[in-house]
């Protein structure tokens, strides 16, 4: 979890609005991969 707080960091320093392919996911649960994320492709 604290690897994504510190991509969302990032994400907000640099005015970013895609969120990286090698953003951490696994925090994400199965039911939310509908919703955009894929664990085998990322976000």
């Amino acid at each position: 979890m604290i690897e994504t707080i510190e991509v969302l960091r990032e994400m907000n320093r640099d005015g970013l609005r895609k969120v990286p392919h090698n953003a951490p996911l696994s925090f994400i649960r199965r039911r939310w991969e509908a919703y955009g994320f894929c664990r085998n492709k990322g976000v």
